[in-house]
């Protein structure tokens, strides 16, 4: 394993990569890389890529992926992607992808899909789909709801529902 001098010593194993003050502190698997600042501190599982200070920073499941500043922070779920500052930030799901700053940033549910900044933001809840700035951004984009484009679903969107189009549905689209 490649060490920084910095890292810490806790239960580390061969294979894995860690670069930055306190990456890969405490407990990273084989097969990992932690690069940056308190980078998979806690808890990498294998296969895991923390980049970026306190990207995935504990715990980051199994082939999880956190690039950026803040990325994948806690509890980055199995296979997830968080690409951006805070994208994926706070309880990012299995499956769930957060693709730009602040994207999926807060309790990103399993499979869920949010790509542009702020889209997804709060509380996007499984197989849910945000595309676009804004998109599905506030107090729950529910189960399997899809938003594309700019603040389309922006609050509040019901299971199951579609809103298409700059600022369509932007306000407690029902179920």
């Amino acid at each position: 394993s490649l060490r920084s001098t910095l890292t810490g010593n806790n239960v580390n194993s061969s294979l894995s990569i860690s670069l930055g003050e306190q990456a890969g502190n405490s407990w990273q698997q084989e097969k990992t890389i932690a690069i940056g600042n308190y980078a998979a501190y806690q808890n990498q599982a294998l296969f895991g890529i923390a980049i970026g200070v306190t990207a995935g920073q504990s715990p980051q499941n199994q082939y999880a992926i956190a690039f950026g500043w803040g990325a994948g922070t806690w509890s980055q779920g199995e296979s997830c992607i968080a690409i951006g500052k805070a994208a994926g930030n706070d309880r990012q799901e299995s499956g769930a992808i957060s693709i730009g700053d602040t994207a999926g940033k807060s309790l990103q549910g399993i499979e869920a899909i949010a790509i542009g900044t702020l889209a997804g933001e709060n509380d996007q809840d499984s197989f849910a789909i945000a595309i676009g700035p804004a998109a599905g951004r506030y107090n729950a984009q529910g189960d399997s709801a899809v938003a594309i484009g700019h603040n389309a679903g922006n609050d509040n969107q019901g299971n199951y529902t579609v809103a298409l189009g700059t600022h369509s549905a932007t306000n407690n689209q029902a179920d």
